[in-house]
């Protein structure tokens, strides 16, 4: 009918255990922000990229293509773009 409880003898923390204690518990607090925040941000880069990869359009190529065929056309005095890019990669 009853049950015997043994009493429980709490032992109080001194003033560098609970300092300990306190600079062990901020520190967990901290980590669990870091990887909350690499958490988002690496959702939000897989979204990103989905996003990215979903919208491809078929005919992307050939605009690349008439794009690199109209900067890069050496034969044309006045719309050679090459000098450019060999400018911008000695800087």
């Amino acid at each position: 009918m009853f049950t015997y409880r043994p009493p429980v003898n709490a032992e109080c923390l001194n003033e560098a255990q609970i300092a300990c204690a306190r600079h062990n518990r901020l520190q967990e607090i901290h980590m669990w922000s870091i990887i909350r925040e690499i958490f988002i941000n690496i959702c939000f880069l897989v979204l990103l990229s989905m996003l990215i990869y979903s919208n491809r359009q078929s005919n992307s190529f050939l605009e690349v293509q008439h794009l690199q065929k109209y900067f890069l056309n050496t034969r044309e005095i006045d719309n050679n773009y090459l000098e450019v890019c060999l400018f911008f990669e000695f800087v």
